[in-house]
């Protein structure tokens, strides 16, 4: 390992592609005794090309080792793998702050603002646009933003709907044939 050890400099040259680069592009590894910050020798890009390389490298010696250190390790001490922990996840998920979060995601996935989102919701009347079930009856999860590759975001959509346009394809000759399969022989 290469460190520099230049007190009071703002900037060095890389040890690996030799460039005068900022000290705020280099690793920080640890601190002197006297507390000033100690920098590794590699420039940040130049330390995160290595560790690529190195993985590329011994990519199946690196899985085979951590395989064998999770199978090693008693079931219950396994991370992400307690019941604590689905307890505790399935528990955020039911929180204000993650729903707040997942409709934030939500909104900018499709490029929506919230006045946008709000406007669409007022012009259908708080209802599904197919099946006029009320949406603001059913979880913020289960109502879909329907949208098009050619005509963006359509509308808003209970799961139901949104999950039958999908498995038809988004096709509407094939949406007007199953309805009329339907009125042929019947809906219930």
């Amino acid at each position: 390992m290469i460190y520099c050890k230049r007190k009071g400099l703002e900037s060095w040259i890389c040890a690996r592609c030799k460039e005068l680069k900022h000290k705020s592009e280099f690793v920080r590894d640890g601190h002197y005794v006297d507390g000033t910050p100690n920098y590794y020798g590699f420039c940040k890009l130049c330390k995160k090309k290595a560790a690529q390389q190195y993985y590329r490298k011994n990519e199946i010696k690196i899985m085979s080792e951590s395989l064998e250190k999770y199978h090693a390790m008693p079931q219950e001490k396994r991370p992400y793998n307690t019941e604590a922990h689905k307890r505790s996840y399935a528990k955020y998920l039911k929180t204000d702050k993650y729903k707040q979060w997942y409709f934030k995601n939500k909104l900018k996935k499709y490029n929506l603002t919230i006045e946008k989102y709000e406007e669409i919701f007022v012009r259908q009347n708080g209802q599904c646009a197919i099946c006029f079930v009320e949406l603001k009856d059913i979880p913020s999860k289960q109502r879909h933003i329907d949208h098009g590759e050619i005509a963006g975001v359509r509308g808003i959509l209970c799961m139901n709907c949104n999950q039958a346009i999908g498995l038809l394809r988004h096709k509407p000759e094939t949406i007007r044939r199953a309805a009329e399969y339907l009125e042929i022989f019947g809906h219930k």
